[in-house]
């Protein structure tokens, strides 16, 4: 996958933990399966998703067990969640399942290290999904892309793969002034994914470094409260299920300020979500300034 320069700016500075001294297999909360897999295969899965748990539970532990489905190929998993011509798509995440394409077609001599972060990112977007909701309710919530992808990218450390606010700036004001890139991140993610997925990490540590981890947490308990709070007939509606994966999100949730999301991080926050919106574009264009172009 195409990544922008290597420059950090505000990164956390919890290391990621080492696939060594690994939690015993028989406490884990995830079931790894798949069809045509080694078992060799699975165990090194399931060895990286308690290792990538670590990681996630700089938020808090996950209330469900998770199934991991590993499947052998990008068009066996690209089957299985209803996409094609996705050729980044590596995982698929919902509430309390991952699908998985298998790590040794990920074309890396030790696939170990990019299927710990993967299963990081992963993993982050289903505790966000058990945080904020329930089986039922989970993917009609609508989570903004920035907000979603963004918490994902940064708990994972991908944060060197997404270049700094200079080279998301200058990237916006080449090829996208018309585009917020928070407001409008799924078209983004449809246009120029990996400036949509840089834009998300960096506007979440911004997020995170103005107020602390501890007031996002609140946030997703914000959010939970609030689709309590709606639950009734309309609650029950059917709607097309949301997952999230490295390079594939699909929120379709309509932007308006009476989202749950909106209403809690109004009032968590203390500024609406286009204010925040409105000031972190701001600081992309002035840093884009900041530098002579070469």
């Amino acid at each position: 996958m195409a990544a922008l320069a290597l420059l950090l700016c505000h990164c956390r500075s919890i290391s990621p933990s080492p696939l060594s001294a690994q939690p015993s297999p028989a406490a884990s909360p995830f079931t790894v399966l798949g069809e045509g897999i080694g078992s060799a295969v699975l165990d090194e899965v399931r060895l990286a998703a308690l290792s990538a748990q670590r990681d996630v539970e700089v938020w808090g532990e996950l209330t469900a067990p998770v199934l991991i489905y590993v499947h052998p190929s990008h068009r066996a998993l690209e089957r299985e969640v209803g996409l094609g011509d996705v050729p980044w798509l590596r995982a698929w995440a919902q509430y309390d399942r991952i699908d998985l394409q298998s790590p040794t077609t990920f074309g890396h001599r030790d696939y170990r290290p990019p299927l710990r972060e993967l299963l990081g990112h992963e993993l982050t977007h289903v505790f966000m999904y058990q945080r904020i909701g329930t089986r039922e309710t989970w993917n009609r919530i609508g989570i903004p892309f920035w907000f979603r992808e963004g918490m994902a990218s940064w708990t994972s450390h991908q944060g060197y793969r997404r270049g700094n606010l200079f080279t998301v700036g200058r990237r916006l004001q080449a090829r996208h002034q018309l585009i917020d890139p928070l407001l409008e991140g799924e078209l983004l993610n449809r246009i120029d994914q990996p400036l949509a997925y840089a834009a998300a990490h960096w506007a979440f540590d911004r997020l995170v470094v103005e107020v602390g981890e501890a007031a996002v947490l609140e946030l997703l308990d914000d959010i939970r409260l609030e689709v309590a709070a709606m639950a009734g007939p309309a609650s029950a509606s059917s709607a097309p299920s949301t997952a999230s994966a490295e390079g594939a999100a699909g929120d379709a949730a309509p932007r308006t300020a009476d989202r749950p999301f909106a209403r809690a991080f109004a009032r968590r926050i203390g500024m609406s979500e286009a204010e925040f919106a409105t000031s972190y574009r701001q600081s992309l264009l002035a840093a884009a300034a900041s530098q002579p172009s070469s």
